[in-house]
This record gives structure tokens, C-alpha cells and sequence, in this order.
């Protein structure tokens, strides 16, 4: 039982230090201060509003949203034949194309 006591007060710990930056971040983005204050005196939304009126914010959403459209249609188009070819005929060099593509899973990063 104690090892239990353990492991939840290590994952609550865990839990904290992941998740108090982004509520620090989330708490001073609403703030009317021009510097980090914690907590924040008043509240406004003109941050926000500065960001997503930004000509360079707008362009780089617009090409992020293409490329990653982009890249799905196209995983989608290329994915889904070779999955149901691989998973439903027998042919030479089948083991040799599913252990390149289960590398990934099986190969550590670095």
C-alpha cells in the first residue's frame, strides 16, 4: 500500500510540473499587463486579438493548414492501398515492406 502512496504522489508530481507552465502561460495571456504577473491584475482579450489580427500570424496558419492537408490527403491516397494490398495478398517481399514499416515502432529513438 505504501508503494501505491508512492506512485500516486509521483504522478500528481508529474502532473503538476507538466501542467503549472501552461496554466501560468494560459493565466498571464489574459492579463492587462505588458510583462509576466502572476496572478493577473486585470482581464482582457487584447492579446489575443494582436496576435490573430497579425498579417504574419494569418499567412503562417494559411500554409500550415495546406501542408498538413496536404500531407493527409496524400498519406491517405498512398496509405490505404498499401495497407489493404499488404494486408490481404501474399507476395514476394511482403515481410520485407512490413519490417520497414514496423521499423519506427521497434527502433528506439534518439
Amino acid at each position: 500500500m505504501k508503494k501505491n502512496k508512492f506512485l500516486t504522489a509521483f504522478v500528481v508530481l508529474v502532473y503538476i510540473f507538466l501542467f503549472a507552465p501552461l496554466v501560468i502561460i494560459a493565466m498571464t495571456s489574459i492579463g492587462t499587463e505588458n510583462y509576466i504577473a502572476f496572478p493577473p491584475k486585470g482581464f482582457t482579450l487584447k492579446w489575443f486579438l494582436t496576435v490573430f489580427k497579425s498579417e504574419a500570424f494569418i499567412s503562417s496558419m494559411i500554409t500550415s493548414f495546406v501542408i498538413s492537408g496536404v500531407a493527409t490527403l496524400a498519406a491517405l491516397i498512398i496509405g490505404t492501398p498499401a495497407a489493404y494490398g499488404l494486408s490481404r495478398y501474399d507476395f514476394r517481399g511482403k515481410a520485407a515492406i512490413k519490417s520497414f514499416f514496423f521499423s519506427p515502432l521497434i527502433i528506439p529513438g534518439i
